[in-house]
Protein backbone atom coordinates (compact mmCIF):
# COMPACT_ATOMS: atom_id res chain seq x y z
CA UNK A 1 0.00 0.00 0.00
CA UNK A 2 3.09 2.32 0.92
CA UNK A 3 4.66 2.27 -2.58
CA UNK A 4 1.18 2.33 -4.60
CA UNK A 5 0.67 5.86 -2.46
CA UNK A 6 4.90 6.78 -3.02
CA UNK A 7 4.19 5.92 -6.81
CA UNK A 8 0.64 8.24 -6.88
CA UNK A 9 2.64 11.29 -4.96
CA UNK A 10 5.66 10.59 -7.78
CA UNK A 11 3.27 10.68 -10.69
CA UNK A 12 1.32 13.62 -9.52
CA UNK A 13 4.95 15.44 -8.71
CA UNK A 14 5.68 14.73 -12.67
CA UNK A 15 2.13 16.15 -14.23
CA UNK A 16 2.27 19.12 -12.02
CA UNK A 17 5.62 19.85 -13.55
CA UNK A 18 4.58 19.43 -16.74
CA UNK A 19 2.21 21.31 -16.26
CA UNK A 20 3.72 23.86 -15.04
CA UNK A 21 5.94 23.82 -18.34
CA UNK A 22 3.41 23.81 -20.42
CA UNK A 23 2.02 26.69 -19.02
CA UNK A 24 4.86 28.97 -20.05
CA UNK A 25 3.81 28.82 -23.68
CA UNK A 26 2.58 32.17 -24.26
CA UNK A 27 1.10 31.97 -28.12
CA UNK A 28 -1.84 33.80 -29.82
CA UNK A 29 -2.71 34.92 -33.41
CA UNK A 30 -5.35 37.08 -35.32
CA UNK A 31 -6.81 36.75 -38.55
CA UNK A 32 -9.60 39.77 -37.71
CA UNK A 33 -12.32 37.74 -38.95
CA UNK A 34 -16.07 37.49 -37.84
CA UNK A 35 -15.43 34.21 -37.09
CA UNK A 36 -13.11 34.85 -34.42
CA UNK A 37 -15.18 37.56 -32.64
CA UNK A 38 -14.77 40.50 -34.23
CA UNK A 39 -18.02 42.79 -35.39
CA UNK A 40 -18.97 42.49 -38.86
CA UNK A 41 -18.31 45.18 -41.06
CA UNK A 42 -15.78 48.60 -40.03
CA UNK A 43 -15.87 49.36 -36.14
CA UNK A 44 -13.37 50.59 -34.00
CA UNK A 45 -10.80 48.04 -32.55
CA UNK A 46 -10.79 49.16 -29.21
CA UNK A 47 -11.96 46.21 -26.44
CA UNK A 48 -12.19 43.96 -29.50
CA UNK A 49 -10.37 40.51 -28.14
CA UNK A 50 -8.34 42.09 -25.68
CA UNK A 51 -7.06 44.71 -28.27
CA UNK A 52 -6.49 48.08 -27.28
CA UNK A 53 -6.32 51.02 -29.75
CA UNK A 54 -7.25 54.79 -29.56
CA UNK A 55 -10.92 54.78 -30.78
CA UNK A 56 -11.68 56.76 -34.41
CA UNK A 57 -8.63 56.01 -35.53
CA UNK A 58 -7.59 52.43 -35.60
CA UNK A 59 -10.53 50.51 -36.90
CA UNK A 60 -10.99 46.92 -37.92
CA UNK A 61 -12.85 46.35 -40.99
CA UNK A 62 -13.81 42.42 -41.58
CA UNK A 63 -16.06 42.76 -45.00
CA UNK A 64 -13.00 44.63 -46.97
CA UNK A 65 -10.17 41.58 -47.10
CA UNK A 66 -10.09 40.95 -43.36
CA UNK A 67 -8.28 44.06 -42.47
CA UNK A 68 -7.27 46.08 -38.87
CA UNK A 69 -7.05 49.15 -40.68
CA UNK A 70 -5.31 51.96 -39.36
CA UNK A 71 -6.89 55.39 -40.41
CA UNK A 72 -4.69 58.03 -38.74
CA UNK A 73 -0.68 58.53 -38.59
CA UNK A 74 1.06 57.54 -35.30
CA UNK A 75 -1.45 55.28 -33.77
CA UNK A 76 -0.35 52.57 -31.20
CA UNK A 77 -2.30 49.63 -30.65
CA UNK A 78 -1.21 46.63 -28.56
CA UNK A 79 -3.33 42.76 -27.49
CA UNK A 80 -3.81 43.62 -23.57
CA UNK A 81 -4.95 39.54 -23.56
CA UNK A 82 -1.58 38.59 -22.59
CA UNK A 83 2.10 39.28 -22.08
CA UNK A 84 4.92 37.27 -23.30
CA UNK A 85 8.17 36.26 -21.32
CA UNK A 86 11.44 36.61 -23.08
CA UNK A 87 13.31 34.89 -20.32
CA UNK A 88 11.28 31.43 -20.87
CA UNK A 89 12.34 31.46 -24.31
CA UNK A 90 12.74 32.71 -28.15
CA UNK A 91 10.05 35.05 -29.19
CA UNK A 92 8.34 34.51 -32.45
CA UNK A 93 6.34 37.44 -34.30
CA UNK A 94 4.64 37.17 -37.49
CA UNK A 95 2.63 39.94 -39.33
CA UNK A 96 0.43 39.66 -42.72
CA UNK A 97 0.17 43.54 -44.05
CA UNK A 98 -0.20 46.12 -46.74
CA UNK A 99 0.76 49.91 -46.50
CA UNK A 100 0.26 52.76 -48.69
CA UNK A 101 2.77 55.36 -48.68
CA UNK A 102 4.09 57.96 -50.53
CA UNK A 103 7.37 59.43 -48.73
CA UNK A 104 9.12 62.14 -50.44
CA UNK A 105 11.75 62.43 -48.27
CA UNK A 106 14.05 59.95 -45.70
CA UNK A 107 10.95 59.25 -42.82
CA UNK A 108 9.86 55.89 -40.90
CA UNK A 109 7.00 54.81 -42.52
CA UNK A 110 5.22 51.94 -40.48
CA UNK A 111 6.10 50.02 -37.61
CA UNK A 112 5.40 46.62 -38.23
CA UNK A 113 5.43 45.03 -34.64
CA UNK A 114 6.12 47.04 -31.65
CA UNK A 115 7.12 45.39 -28.62
CA UNK A 116 6.99 47.07 -25.30
CA UNK A 117 8.54 46.84 -21.69
CA UNK A 118 4.84 48.54 -20.90
CA UNK A 119 2.00 49.85 -22.73
CA UNK A 120 2.88 53.09 -22.73
CA UNK A 121 6.34 54.80 -22.37
CA UNK A 122 9.98 54.51 -24.25
CA UNK A 123 11.23 51.00 -23.36
CA UNK A 124 10.24 49.07 -26.51
CA UNK A 125 11.88 47.12 -29.35
CA UNK A 126 10.06 47.55 -33.36
CA UNK A 127 11.06 46.48 -36.46
CA UNK A 128 9.79 49.08 -39.06
CA UNK A 129 9.87 50.51 -42.37
CA UNK A 130 12.53 53.42 -43.44
CA UNK A 131 11.99 55.23 -46.51
CA UNK A 132 15.22 56.01 -48.86
CA UNK A 133 14.35 59.40 -50.92
CA UNK A 134 17.50 59.50 -53.24
CA UNK A 135 17.64 55.36 -54.54
CA UNK A 136 13.19 55.41 -54.11
CA UNK A 137 13.92 51.99 -51.42
CA UNK A 138 13.42 51.02 -47.75
CA UNK A 139 15.36 49.56 -45.21
CA UNK A 140 14.12 47.38 -42.64
CA UNK A 141 15.30 48.85 -39.00
CA UNK A 142 15.37 47.80 -35.21
CA UNK A 143 15.02 50.37 -32.83
CA UNK A 144 14.69 50.12 -28.75
CA UNK A 145 13.29 53.28 -28.70
CA UNK A 146 10.98 55.85 -30.35
CA UNK A 147 11.95 57.93 -33.16
CA UNK A 148 15.83 57.99 -33.75
CA UNK A 149 16.41 57.89 -29.93
CA UNK A 150 17.98 54.49 -29.44
CA UNK A 151 20.51 51.66 -30.18
CA UNK A 152 19.50 51.65 -34.56
CA UNK A 153 19.86 49.09 -36.77
CA UNK A 154 19.62 48.89 -40.42
CA UNK A 155 19.20 45.87 -43.34
CA UNK A 156 19.97 46.22 -46.33
CA UNK A 157 18.24 48.18 -48.89
CA UNK A 158 15.77 46.89 -51.24
CA UNK A 159 14.13 49.34 -53.87
CA UNK A 160 10.12 49.96 -53.32
CA UNK A 161 9.58 48.28 -56.21
CA UNK A 162 10.51 44.68 -54.93
CA UNK A 163 7.11 45.34 -52.92
CA UNK A 164 4.61 46.50 -55.20
CA UNK A 165 5.45 50.59 -55.11
CA UNK A 166 6.23 53.13 -57.94
CA UNK A 167 7.50 56.35 -57.04
CA UNK A 168 4.88 59.11 -58.18
CA UNK A 169 2.11 56.50 -59.62
CA UNK A 170 1.53 53.30 -57.05
CA UNK A 171 2.12 54.16 -53.51
CA UNK A 172 -0.13 50.87 -52.76
CA UNK A 173 2.58 47.83 -51.46
CA UNK A 174 1.88 44.31 -52.29
CA UNK A 175 0.62 41.75 -49.47
CA UNK A 176 3.34 41.29 -47.19
CA UNK A 177 4.76 38.81 -44.91
CA UNK A 178 7.16 39.84 -41.60
CA UNK A 179 8.68 37.50 -39.46
CA UNK A 180 10.51 38.30 -36.63
CA UNK A 181 12.71 35.95 -34.12
CA UNK A 182 14.00 37.58 -30.86
CA UNK A 183 15.86 36.20 -28.67
CA UNK A 184 17.23 37.34 -25.02
CA UNK A 185 20.89 37.72 -24.73
CA UNK A 186 22.48 37.54 -21.32
CA UNK A 187 23.50 41.18 -20.99
CA UNK A 188 20.95 44.02 -22.91
CA UNK A 189 23.29 44.75 -25.57
CA UNK A 190 23.57 40.79 -26.69
CA UNK A 191 19.75 40.14 -28.01
CA UNK A 192 20.06 38.38 -31.15
CA UNK A 193 17.42 39.37 -34.35
CA UNK A 194 16.31 37.71 -36.90
CA UNK A 195 14.13 39.44 -39.59
CA UNK A 196 12.39 38.05 -42.73
CA UNK A 197 10.61 39.92 -45.44
CA UNK A 198 8.37 38.46 -48.30
CA UNK A 199 5.84 39.11 -50.62
CA UNK A 200 3.00 36.90 -50.06
CA UNK A 201 1.94 34.61 -52.74
CA UNK A 202 5.79 35.42 -54.47
CA UNK A 203 9.11 36.17 -53.68
CA UNK A 204 10.88 36.85 -50.86
CA UNK A 205 12.49 40.33 -50.41
CA UNK A 206 16.57 40.53 -49.79
CA UNK A 207 16.98 41.75 -47.05
CA UNK A 208 20.33 40.80 -45.42
CA UNK A 209 23.72 41.76 -46.37
CA UNK A 210 24.96 40.10 -49.34
CA UNK A 211 22.14 39.08 -50.99
CA UNK A 212 20.51 37.13 -48.37
CA UNK A 213 16.87 36.97 -47.47
CA UNK A 214 17.47 36.95 -43.87
CA UNK A 215 18.50 40.17 -41.57
CA UNK A 216 20.31 38.60 -38.63
CA UNK A 217 21.69 40.80 -35.81
CA UNK A 218 22.54 41.24 -32.64
CA UNK A 219 20.92 43.99 -30.97
CA UNK A 220 20.44 45.69 -28.02
CA UNK A 221 17.33 47.18 -25.46
CA UNK A 222 16.79 48.88 -22.94
CA UNK A 223 17.48 47.68 -19.38
CA UNK A 224 13.91 48.13 -18.50
CA UNK A 225 13.17 46.04 -21.26
CA UNK A 226 15.69 43.52 -20.47
CA UNK A 227 14.31 42.83 -17.27
CA UNK A 228 11.15 42.46 -18.02
CA UNK A 229 8.95 39.26 -18.04
CA UNK A 230 5.62 40.81 -19.27
CA UNK A 231 6.41 41.81 -22.97
CA UNK A 232 3.35 43.49 -24.89
CA UNK A 233 2.91 43.09 -28.24
CA UNK A 234 0.99 45.59 -31.10
CA UNK A 235 1.84 47.96 -34.06
CA UNK A 236 1.88 51.80 -34.36
CA UNK A 237 1.73 53.83 -37.15
CA UNK A 238 4.66 56.03 -37.85
CA UNK A 239 4.46 59.03 -40.79
CA UNK A 240 1.26 57.45 -42.76
CA UNK A 241 -2.25 56.83 -42.78
CA UNK A 242 -3.25 53.82 -44.25
CA UNK A 243 -1.80 50.32 -42.92
CA UNK A 244 -3.77 47.47 -43.18
CA UNK A 245 -2.80 43.44 -41.00
CA UNK A 246 -4.21 41.43 -42.40
CA UNK A 247 -3.21 38.76 -40.10
CA UNK A 248 -0.94 38.51 -37.04
CA UNK A 249 0.63 35.87 -34.52
CA UNK A 250 3.60 35.59 -31.64
CA UNK A 251 4.50 32.90 -29.82
CA UNK A 252 7.44 31.83 -27.32
CA UNK A 253 9.11 29.20 -27.86
CA UNK A 254 9.69 27.52 -24.16
CA UNK A 255 13.43 25.76 -23.75
CA UNK A 256 13.06 24.42 -19.92
CA UNK A 257 15.82 24.55 -17.81
CA UNK A 258 18.49 22.25 -17.95
CA UNK A 259 17.30 21.42 -13.96
CA UNK A 260 13.81 20.65 -15.34
CA UNK A 261 14.87 18.19 -17.69
CA UNK A 262 16.81 16.40 -14.70
CA UNK A 263 13.46 16.55 -12.21
CA UNK A 264 11.35 15.20 -15.39
CA UNK A 265 14.10 12.72 -16.03
CA UNK A 266 13.80 11.70 -12.66
CA UNK A 267 10.21 11.74 -11.53
CA UNK A 268 10.10 9.36 -14.75
CA UNK A 269 13.02 7.04 -13.52
CA UNK A 270 10.93 6.97 -10.17
CA UNK A 271 7.84 6.25 -11.29
CA UNK A 272 9.40 3.18 -13.89
CA UNK A 273 11.02 1.85 -10.67
CA UNK A 274 7.72 1.98 -8.85
CA UNK A 275 5.91 0.31 -10.95
CA UNK A 276 7.81 -2.53 -11.52
CA UNK A 277 7.49 -3.19 -7.55
CA UNK A 278 4.32 -2.28 -7.63
CA UNK A 279 4.09 -5.12 -9.81
CA UNK A 280 6.22 -7.76 -8.16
Amino acid sequence: MKKATILAAVLSTLFATLISLGQNTTSESFSFTTAEGFASGASNLNGQNGWVAPAGSVLVNTDAGKEFVFSAGGQSSYWGGGTFDPTAGTMNFTTDFKFNAAPTTNSDVFNVIRLGAETTGGDIARVYFRYIAASDSYRMRYSSGNGFDRDVASSELFSASVIGQTAGSDAQSNDLSLSWTLTRGATRDAWTSSLSLSNIGGADVDIGFGAATIWSATIQVSAAFHADTDIVWGFQTANISNANVLATSASVDVVPEPSSYALIAGLLLCTFIGFRRVRT
